[in-house]
C-alpha cells in the first residue's frame, strides 16, 4: 500500500467524519446513517469504516 495514499485517506476521514485519533484507531466518528459518534476504523488499514451500534445501525462503509 502506498503510504502517501494511506495518510491522505486518514486525513480526509478525520476531516469528513470528525474522528478522534486513539493509538492505532480512528474512533468516535459521526456515522452518516444513525448520526451517532460510533464510527471507527484502523489507522493502518483505513479501508473499512464501521458503526459500533451493530444491533441498531451496523453501517459499514468501504473507502475507495
Amino acid at each position: 500500500m502506498n503510504v502517501t495514499i494511506q495518510q491522505e485517506v486518514v486525513r480526509r476521514l478525520i476531516n469528513d467524519f470528525s474522528f478522534k485519533e486513539r493509538e492505532q484507531y480512528l474512533q468516535q466518528g459521526v456515522c452518516p446513517a444513525c448520526h451517532k459518534r460510533e464510527l471507527f476504523t484502523s489507522i493502518e488499514k483505513p479501508w473499512m469504516l464501521k458503526c459500533g451500534r451493530e444491533n441498531k445501525c451496523g453501517k459499514e462503509i468501504l473507502v475507495k
